[in-house]
């Protein structure tokens, strides 16, 4: 509401109007679609040498299991968090439905979606106790296990995300980080062409071959810092069941933000450095520094988190053997997802391309007078 107030007092008469207006629409910074990684692994119950498919664990369901607020805290009490996880089927259209029906509830009930989780770190982080079955034809392995042909994969959901349904922080991380898209070019401007003279065409030129690749990475961190700014506040660990302090984690995260935070201290005094050097003053010099030093924080620590996670407590699942019997029930009455195209009998958007020669076009001749 507040946005729209001030956006009611910026002028929008002609042209230069409408463009000036645009620049400062916060109201509808917020992608009005966001596209969402989704990671996951199959799982797998064995019997002698029998191994049955019984569904998808998905680290962030199991997460928001834990939370406390969600759709997930409205299943039967009976079911543990880990099988609230995992959805019964292996198909990516399955996994997308349960997914969305999760997020959209937390959309529109204004709650804060997980961290994201790369599928590198699923069974490092999550499933390490479960076993892996290299050999199916291994005897001494039974139960619920993992398969080594079938590795943790990665599918990307799209959300429809309105303005009414976009939370406040969304909108201004979303809008800040435009701007700084634009500022971080000007900025190269300063270092490539190194002088305040040329700043006015240097920006142009910059413009133009980098804000196109600067708007996609700070839009990649803008998404990444709101989430991981709404879970953080949300602090679902206070109720988290069975939530576990690691002191090794903890002492590996901090020596990883420490990292960081060297590399955004000497990103910064380069660019500190270099700038006062061409005499642009320090007001200047320190806010584009200070840009560069955030900028290689956050982008360093969305690396940090997808190869080697930043965490500090122990999200090792102790899985009983019994929810791989009850999770192969449910799986085998699980009925599949059918699109939509498949329910009214019509073709799919995209077929499979026949290889068989087909009858050749003949063309009519055309006369010209």
């Amino acid at each position: 509401m507040a946005f729209k107030k001030l956006q009611t007092k910026i002028p929008k008469n002609g042209a230069l109007g409408a463009v000036f207006a645009s620049w400062f629409d916060i109201e509808n910074a917020a992608p009005p679609t966001r596209y969402l990684y989704i990671a996951y692994v199959p799982l797998y119950f064995k019997q002698g040498n029998k191994i049955t498919p019984i569904g998808s664990f998905i680290p962030e369901l199991y997460e928001l299991a834990n939370a406390p607020m969600g759709s997930l805290q409205n299943q039967p009490p009976d079911k543990s968090p880990f099988e609230l996880a995992v959805v019964p089927s292996l198909h990516e259209a399955d996994i997308v439905k349960r997914v969305k029906q999760e997020y959209y509830y937390r959309r529109d009930h204004k709650l804060a979606l997980p961290t994201p989780i790369s599928k590198l770190r699923i069974i490092p982080d999550y499933l390490k106790n479960l076993p892996m079955v290299v050999d199916e034809n291994d005897d001494t392995v039974q139960g619920l296990v993992l398969k080594q042909s079938s590795p943790p994969r990665g599918i990307y959901i799209n959300l429809k995300n309105p303005p009414e349904k976009a939370s406040t922080l969304e909108k201004i991380l979303h809008f800040s980080a435009w701007w700084l898209a634009w500022l971080v070019t000007l900025s190269a401007s300063f270092v490539i062409f190194g002088s305040p003279w040329a700043v006015a065409l240097g920006a142009i030129v910059m413009y133009f071959a980098k804000i196109t690749g600067n708007e996609f990475d700070m839009f990649d961190k803008a998404e990444a810092l709101y989430r991981d700014l709404s879970w953080i506040f949300y602090m679902p660990w206070k109720s988290k069941a069975g939530f576990k302090f690691s002191l090794q984690n903890t002492f590996m995260t901090l020596c990883k933000l420490a990292t960081l935070a060297i590399a955004s201290y000497y990103a910064f005094m380069f660019m500190w450095e270099y700038l006062l050097t061409l005499s642009v003053g320090s007001v200047i010099a320190g806010f584009f520094s200070l840009i560069a030093g955030l900028s290689t924080f956050i982008g360093g620590a969305a690396t940090q988190r997808y190869y080697w996670n930043l965490s500090f407590c122990d999200n090792q699942i102790a899985v009983p053997q019994e929810s791989g019997q009850a999770l192969l029930e449910v799986f085998q009455t699980f009925k599949t997802f059918t699109p939509a195209y498949a329910q009214k009998n019509e073709k799919p958007m995209f077929t499979k391309i026949s290889m068989e020669p087909q009858a050749s076009f003949k063309l009519n001749k055309i006369s010209v007078s």
